[in-house]
C-alpha cells in the first residue's frame, strides 16, 4: 500500500503534529508500508526542523519542503492520502483534487486545535475554522488524536484520544478506509 502524508510546516507553529506524524511513518514504513511525507513550509527548513525530523524517523532523509503544484500533481500515484490538521494553505488545492477523484481515500489525521496566540496563530487558527470542516466533508476517514470540536456527518471517525496504541492502530484505519471507499464508490 502507498501512502502520502501531507503534513503542515510553519516555522515552530506545528512541531508538535510534525514530530506525530513522522512518528506515524516511521511506524508504517516498520510495518513494510511503501510510505512517503510532503510538507509545506514558509521560510527556508532550518537545521533544528532537520534534526527533528530525523529523530522521529531515522530512516527518513528530509529534503526540503515541496512545491504544492507538484504534490497535488503526484496524488494520483498513491492509494490513501493522509493529511493532517491544523493545517495551513493547500486545503482548497486537495479539497479540488479529492473532487475530481472521488475513488481516492483521504483520511484527515487530527491533532487538536492550535494554541498559539500571537497572530500569526489566531491566523492559523481562523484559516482552520474555515477550511477544517471542508477538508473533514471530504474525507473517509478521520483519525482523532485529540476530540473533534464537531462530528462531520459523512466520515468514519477513528478515535483514538485515550489509545496509547495509536501508532500501531494506523494500518488498520488505512485497509479499512481503502475498502470502505471501494465499496462506497462501487469499485470492487
Amino acid at each position: 500500500m502507498k501512502i502520502l502524508h501531507i503534513i503542515p510546516a510553519a516555522w515552530h507553529y506545528f512541531d508538535v503534529i510534525r514530530d506525530q506524524a513522522f512518528q506515524m511513518i516511521e511506524a508504517e514504513s516498520r510495518l513494510g508500508l511503501e510510505v512517503e511525507a510532503f510538507t509545506f513550509q514558509y521560510s527556508r527548513p532550518n537545521e533544528r526542523s532537520q534534526q527533528a525530523i530525523y529523530i522521529q524517523a531515522p530512516s527518513r532523509t528530509f529534503a526540503g519542503h515541496a512545491n504544492l503544484k507538484q504534490v497535488i500533481e503526484s496524488l494520483d500515484t498513491f492509494e490513501v492520502i493522509n493529511v493532517h490538521c491544523p493545517f495551513l494553505g493547500a486545503v482548497p488545492d486537495i479539497i479540488r483534487w479529492k473532487r475530481q477523484h472521488p475513488a481516492k481515500p483521504i483520511i484527515v489525521t487530527y491533532h487538536g486545535r492550535l494554541t498559539t496566540t500571537d497572530l500569526f496563530g489566531v491566523f492559523i487558527s481562523w484559516y482552520n475554522a474555515w477550511y477544517e470542516s471542508k477538508l473533514f466533508r471530504a474525507a473517509e476517514t478521520i483519525v482523532a488524536l485529540q476530540p473533534l470540536s464537531a462530528r462531520p456527518k459523512k466520515a468514519q471517525v477513528v478515535d483514538l484520544t485515550n489509545s496509547a496504541d495509536a501508532l500501531q492502530l494506523m494500518p488498520e484505519v488505512y485497509l479499512k478506509a481503502l475498502y470502505s471507499n471501494f465499496v462506497n464508490n462501487h469499485i470492487i
